[in-house]
């Protein structure tokens, strides 16, 4: 439906709800805005006969609402859906120009890998710290770290050069403090 034709009936359901307004307010006369009844709308329906016109103001409110909703809804929901699809619109046309640009570097997985096992042994360094007494399960937890990170470097999943980083710190968790001075990380 076109804009034009869309204005055209939305004032349409207006004049039809200033009529039911008028016609309310000769029924009731509470608000009394049209006093003169300049149109002679409230005189015109009351010499047909309508003898109801609170209920005829109240049916034509309704109709006029209801075809005010039917004409505007459908606008509505087509922005809404618009909106909605607006972050999918920018998405599809930005990963077409992707193929346009620089050539993307793939994310290498043993370093999103690894990151777990940095975590870990941070955590097993704090535990070890000068207040922290050492118990059993932190001392096996040590120890299986230990291994993964040479399990993990011998799979190739770990560089050398993190793995002699993460090995030495975590031998440094047990060793005297004197040895921790010369350390660097």
């Amino acid at each position: 439906m076109g804009m034009w034709f869309r204005g055209l009936l939305s004032f349409l359901c207006l004049v039809l709800g200033v009529s039911a307004f008028v016609l309310w307010d000769c029924a009731t006369s509470v608000v009394d805005v049209v006093a003169s009844d300049p149109l002679g709308l409230c005189a015109t329906v009351a010499g047909l006969g309508i003898a109801q016109l609170g209920w005829m103001a109240g049916g034509l409110a309704v109709i006029a609402l209801v075809a005010f909703g039917l004409i505007w809804i459908p606008v509505i929901r087509a922005t809404r859906h618009g909106r909605k699809a607006q972050p999918e619109r920018a998405l599809l046309a930005n990963l077409a120009r992707l193929g346009e640009g620089p050539v993307l570097i793939p994310i290498d997985d043993t370093v999103v890998d690894n990151f777990d096992l940095r975590c870990r042994v941070e955590v097993v360094e704090v535990a070890f710290g000068p207040d922290a007494a050492g118990g059993r399960e932190l001392t096996g937890e040590w120890l299986a770290l230990l291994r993964e990170a040479n399990r993990r470097h011998n799979d190739g999943r770990l560089s050398t050069a993190e793995f002699m980083n993460l090995n030495t710190r975590l031998l440094d968790v047990i060793s005297p403090e004197g040895d921790r001075a010369g350390a660097s990380y």
